[in-house]
């Protein structure tokens, strides 16, 4: 029997195996955006990077403005909340690995208002505090693991 590449010998749920993973992909994508704001603790600094990364060009970097992307993030989330812009949202996005800059601008912008992520910080905070004042030097003594369950997200579709 000759094997032939055609779309017959494909199992139809591949496509649902596909998407579930690019899905995945993307929401990996926003928790490092995360993981970055943690580092960072300055959300106009992420956003700064992934604005520069979506531009690609160095000489251009002096002449662009976080407060402009974050406001073209907010509008595309205003353009995308009726229906059709939700399902054209969708047709644009579904088939990308990372999700559009803007996108990850907005999700950066709005967990950096989330009592979530202040309470990070303010955990944190206390944890080198702690570390501090007892005299041991720093080294590891919090708990990353757990900081990191916290950060996970989910890229809603």
């Amino acid at each position: 029997m000759e094997y032939t590449h055609s779309l017959h010998t494909i199992p139809p749920h591949i496509d649902a195996v596909e998407d579930t993973l690019l899905r995945w992909l993307r929401s990996a994508e926003l928790t490092c955006d995360r993981a970055a704001l943690l580092v960072a603790q300055d959300p106009k600094t992420v956003v700064s990077a992934l604005m520069k990364l979506a531009g690609g060009s160095p000489s251009i970097a002096s002449e662009l403005s976080v407060d402009a992307f974050l406001k073209q993030a907010r509008s595309y989330d205003e353009a995308t909340s009726s229906p059709l812009g939700w399902y054209l949202r969708n047709a644009q996005t579904r088939g990308l690995s990372h999700p559009l800059p803007v996108l990850r601008a907005k999700e950066v912008d709005k967990w950096a208002q989330s009592a979530q992520f202040k309470a990070l910080l303010s955990r944190g905070s206390n944890e080198r505090s702690r570390r501090d004042g007892s005299g041991s030097g720093g080294g590891g003594g919090g708990n990353g693991k757990g900081v990191l369950r916290e950060v996970s997200v989910t890229f809603e579709q």
